[in-house]
C-alpha cells in the first residue's frame, strides 16, 4: 500500500516542514522545536512518535489538516472585516444545524470557559460551538482535498488522526468529509480494555488496547510489595 498520514496537530502551513521530517532529513528534536511542538499541543511527543516514525519507515507522507489559532480566533470572534475572501466563504458555510452533534456535545458545553465582557452565557457558548464545527469542517474539507490528489487506485490509503471526539458516532469529521466526497471510508476508534459498555455505532471498528498503568499506580503498588515484607 502506498500510505499518507494526515494528523490533526499540523496545518497545511507545516506540510513542508512535515516532508522534511517524514523523509528524515530531522530527527525528532529539531523536529519538535521547529514545528513548536508544546504550542501545538499539551500531550508528551512520546505519545504520538510511534505513528510518525511507522510513517517515516513505510516511506508515508505526513500531511496537516487543522485550522490555524489565528482562523478559529476570527471566527470565535466572528471578525468578518479581519477575514479573506476565501475565510468570509468559508464561515458562511458552516452547518450548525446538525441537532445530533449539538447534543454529543451539549455535556461539554455547559458552561462559558472565556466570555467577553457582556457576552451573555447562551451567545458563548454558540461561539464555541461554531468554532468546534469549524474545526470538524476544516480537517474534511483538508482530508477531501488530500484524498482527491493522493488516491487514485486501490492500494492509497489515507489514515488521518484526530481525537476521538472528532469521529464519534459519525458526527464530526467524517459526517462532513461524506459531503465532499464520494470514496468510501471507515471510523476506527480507541477503547480501553476496562470499557464496561459500548454503544452501537459509535465507530465503524473499534481499537482495544490496555491502558499502561500511571506512575502514581505503579508507586501504589511499589508501596504495597515493601509493607508486606
Amino acid at each position: 500500500y502506498d500510505i499518507s498520514v494526515a494528523n490533526e496537530w499540523f496545518t497545511p502551513e507545516d506540510n513542508t516542514l512535515l516532508k522534511t521530517y517524514a523523509d528524515l532529513e530531522i530527527d525528532d528534536g529539531n523536529f519538535t522545536q521547529k514545528i513548536k511542538w508544546k504550542d501545538k499541543t499539551g500531550y508528551e511527543f512520546s505519545s504520538f512518535s510511534p505513528i510518525y516514525h511507522a510513517a517515516q519507515k513505510s516511506g508515508a507522507d505526513l500531511y496537516g489538516i487543522n485550522m490555524s489559532k489565528a482562523a478559529r480566533k476570527k471566527i470565535s470572534d466572528q471578525n468578518l472585516s479581519g477575514m479573506s475572501g476565501e475565510e468570509r466563504k468559508f464561515n458562511d458555510s458552516l452547518d450548525l444545524d446538525v441537532s445530533a452533534h449539538r447534543q454529543l456535545l451539549a455535556s461539554y458545553f455547559t458552561h462559558c470557559h472565556a466570555a467577553k465582557k457582556d457576552e451573555s452565557e447562551a451567545v458563548c457558548l454558540e461561539r464555541m460551538y461554531r468554532v468546534q464545527v469549524a474545526w470538524d469542517t476544516k480537517m474534511a474539507q483538508e482530508s477531501a482535498s488530500l484524498s482527491s490528489r493522493l488516491i487514485k487506485t486501490d492500494k492509497d490509503k489515507l489514515i488521518v488522526f484526530a481525537g476521538a471526539f472528532h469521529f464519534i458516532y459519525g458526527l464530526g469529521i467524517n459526517l462532513r468529509f461524506a459531503r465532499l466526497s464520494t470514496l468510501p471510508f471507515v471510523t476506527i476508534l480507541p477503547v480501553t480494555s476496562e470499557t464496561k459498555n459500548i454503544e452501537t455505532g459509535s465507530g465503524d471498528f473499534l481499537y482495544i488496547y490496555q491502558p499502561a498503568p500511571s506512575v502514581k499506580k505503579s508507586a501504589d503498588i511499589n508501596t504495597s510489595k515493601e509493607a508486606s515484607k
